[in-house]
């Protein structure tokens, strides 16, 4: 009986918390706005490989490097991509409270760093591997925790 008990529990929390339509349409905007983040991300990390590195040589120099990066179509397309993923978010947070809607910023993290080692080959150490497993486990129960009113 506690297990059928706890089912039903877990089965009316997951209702409450998940089968409001604001609250679904909150977290696929989020998720979308995820996506869209890492991908524009790589898109403007994979521009500026092609620029180069930008030295504070003083504003006027600094200033025609970032507008010669406009140039570059790898930066118009993370520019572009990062633009709707922001439109996303804002979708977002018309339907559910900021700190509810924030915490899910780990999915664009963790995004980030998968594409960047699958892409641009970078390597990830094991420590923070661990730390955004953490976060990921506190925004699991950010999401749990999220009440509709």
């Amino acid at each position: 009986m506690v297990i059928i008990d706890f089912c039903f529990e877990t089965k009316s929390r997951f209702k409450r918390v998940f089968m409001d339509r604001s609250t679904i349409e909150a977290l696929l905007s989020v998720s979308l706005s995820s996506i869209f983040a890492v991908f524009g991300q790589l898109f403007l990390k994979i521009g500026m490989n092609k620029i180069g590195e930008i030295a504070l040589d003083g504003p006027i120099a600094v200033l025609s490097k970032l507008f010669t990066s406009f140039k570059t179509i790898d930066v118009l397309i993370g520019f572009i991509l990062y633009a709707a993923g922001a439109m996303l978010w804002m979708i977002a947070l018309s339907k559910v409270d900021l700190s509810y809607a924030y915490p899910f910023v780990i999915l664009a993290y963790m995004g980030v760093i998968l594409v960047s080692w699958l892409f641009l080959k970078e390597s990830i150490p094991v420590t923070r591997g661990i730390g955004i497993f953490v976060i990921l486990l506190g925004t699991i129960l950010v999401a749990i925790s999220y009440k509709t009113q």
